[in-house]
């Protein structure tokens, strides 16, 4: 079954708001495993959206 993936901060509330208005569901979270040049580690939400057939 095709699938799209997406993946964001979880900060960003507007994103994940389109994510599952588009129907995206929350498949994982992972702490503190990008790294934002630099800057700090943020962490990940992330998303599917599988194709129905």
């Amino acid at each position: 079954m095709p699938v799209l993936t997406a993946e964001c901060d979880p900060r960003n509330i507007a994103s994940i708001a389109l994510l599952k208005k588009l129907r995206f569901e929350q498949t994982g979270y992972a702490e503190k495993n990008f790294d934002y040049g630099g800057i700090e580690m943020c962490d990940t939400a992330y998303f599917e959206l599988k194709r129905k057939t």
